[in-house]
């Protein structure tokens, strides 16, 4: 019963902060008239001409899903676009996500931490996420889409670590049809079909299930994708979907991150950001691998997924400033597994301070940057490119690539943990 309260309460707060930050109106009515757009281009032309028909998409199949149903939904209410109705089913499925992401982490946290009080530990750690404000700016202001492929990684991720079923995979395989930043975890997913492998003394049938589980999550990722091909091309489709993904060869895209600190912001992809986008991506990669050779557990697995995202987003080229949505989770949970192995070590809870506030930062500035605002006023570069830097937004990148060095440095430490699994 006191775990219900608590549930019930972390629903009710959750969905009235975000009716409440939703209601100010503050909102990126550019990525939310776009989604509104290709959903009534769906709902009236059909979804196998969307990605045929030369609108800009850049989103994976999945959630395009969504799109057209909301779509639907506002052509049988009669609902014009970016009137205040539509607006709120379009937010509608991320603060679902949000809010189911919050009591996932509740139950989490009753398993780690066996208080009995309704109120207790669980549900403070539960209510932090909640109200993060670099959660709720993402959802319920800005409009995007981030909390769901999140919530869907944390759900195989956790899955992961007591049952390699083939449920795990489908979960990511959605997870990057949803949105295939997904695909910046994919060491963690791989290095688990190794661990299988090794876990049934390289038998070769482990290794026949893993190949079976693979083709099967990919068979489904197509499977999600046919209805938006012509003729069940799906080599087709992809060209048309891939020719997008490629239009915005930019250094850093808003995001205060290595490449925005050294001038990239909106500048063309040089030799040397490939250099270090491909030096610090297949490093974390390979620093994965090893971590979690070392050391299998969740909390190895949540903190090395929160690593991937971390140095992938301050490190790697076209980089926007939402991309880093996904680590703020990762965080929280690896730090209740940490703080039940070490509870005198906060440093994972730092981590998930820190990156909390430098998202929120960006996030913050290029919402109001957008609708004529802006938190930094000192200074600006001569306008020659979109969003000039400045000195303050150099300062939060600093800080960002300095949290993430120090998160490769605590990373390093991860081996030694006791094993004290929840």
């Amino acid at each position: 019963m006191k775990g219900f309260l608590a549930y019930i309460t972390l629903f009710l707060i959750s969905i009235l902060v975000r009716a409440f930050i939703f209601s100010l109106g503050v909102h990126f009515s550019g990525d939310v008239w776009i989604f509104q757009h290709w959903g009534i281009q769906m709902f009236e032309e059909g979804i196998s001409n969307i990605y045929y028909s030369g609108t800009f998409i850049d989103y994976a199949p999945a959630y395009m899903y969504v799109l057209w149903l909301i779509a639907a939904v506002r052509d049988a209410m009669g609902w014009y676009a970016l009137s205040n109705e539509l607006n709120m089913i379009t937010f509608l499925p991320a603060v679902i996500s949000d809010i189911v992401t919050t009591l996932f982490l509740y139950g989490i946290s009753r398993r780690i931490f066996t208080e009995s009080g309704a109120f207790g530990k669980p549900f403070l750690i539960a209510l932090t996420y909640s109200l993060n404000p670099s959660v709720i700016i993402n959802s319920s202001s800005w409009g995007q889409v981030d909390a769901i492929h999140t919530m869907l990684l944390a759900f195989a991720i956790y899955a992961l670590y007591r049952k390699q079923g083939l449920h795990v995979y489908l979960l990511y395989g959605l997870a990057i049809m949803v949105k295939p930043h997904s695909l910046m975890v994919a060491p963690i997913f791989l290095y688990s079909a190794f661990h299988y492998f090794k876990n049934k003394n390289y038998d070769p049938k482990a290794a026949f299930t893993m190949v079976s589980f693979a083709l099967i999550t990919f068979a489904f990722m197509a499977a999600i994708t046919l209805p938006f091909t012509q003729d069940f091309n799906l080599i087709s489709w992809w060209y048309q979907y891939s020719q997008n993904l490629g239009t915005r060869p930019f250094m850093s895209i808003n995001a205060f991150n290595f490449h925005l600190l050294m001038g990239g912001n909106w500048h063309h992809i040089t030799p040397f950001a490939n250099f270090v986008t491909i030096t610090f991506v297949s490093g974390v990669t390979i620093y994965t691998f090893w971590m979690l050779h070392q050391r299998w557990s969740r909390s190895s697995l949540f903190f090395c997924a929160a690593m991937l995202n971390i140095i992938t987003f301050n490190f790697a080229v076209q980089m926007h400033e939402r991309y880093l949505f996904p680590a703020i989770l990762f965080l929280i949970i690896a730090a209740m597994f940490w703080h039940k192995e070490n509870p005198q070590d906060k440093r994972v809870f730092i981590l998930y301070a820190g990156f909390t506030i430098t998202f929120f930062i960006n996030c913050l500035e290029i919402l109001l940057y957008v609708n004529g605002n802006s938190l930094f006023k000192a200074n600006p570069l001569p306008h020659g490119v979109f969003r000039p830097v400045n000195q303050w937004m150099a300062l939060i990148s600093f800080v960002s690539v300095a949290l993430a060095i120090y998160t490769l440095k605590i990373g390093w430490g991860i081996t030694k943990w006791k094993k004290t699994e929840a």
